[in-house]
């Protein structure tokens, strides 16, 4: 009887156990996916790096110094590739008054007029 019982209480600890791991599994590849991490349809853009009250055109002013003031007023990042402004949302990182202003390379989801940037997903371009 105290056999039955130990073997029991081994496979119950197995099976908590492995349904743990399975659900843990799961949620990490859902939270990848919705970060572009995972997948197909994640792309590589290049451009420059700008505020979304400007856009491309800073009238004439210093694009960093022009970025990093409309920034302060409330204004988001985006990236300009040509004619093209992209909004950029997700793991912008915490270096990106360091590319404001400047070109750079976004990697992550492009969907519509946003990019769903991947975790280190911006980097400078010299």
């Amino acid at each position: 009887m105290q056999h039955r019982r130990r073997t029991v209480k081994y496979l119950s600890v197995l099976l908590i156990g492995g349904a743990m791991l399975l659900g843990g599994a799961l949620f990490t590849q859902t939270s990848l996916a919705q970060y572009g991490e995972a997948g197909s349809d994640v792309q590589t853009l290049e451009g420059v790096i700008s505020d979304s009250m400007c856009g491309a055109s800073h009238s004439g002013k210093d694009p960093v110094k022009c970025t990093m003031g409309c920034l302060k007023n409330g204004s988001s990042y985006v990236l300009v590739v040509g004619d093209k402004v992209y909004k950029l949302d997700g793991n912008l990182g915490s270096g990106m008054n360091n590319v404001a202003g400047k070109s750079a390379r976004v990697t992550g989801k492009v969907d519509g007029d946003t990019i769903m940037v991947t975790r280190g997903g911006i980097e400078a371009v010299s």
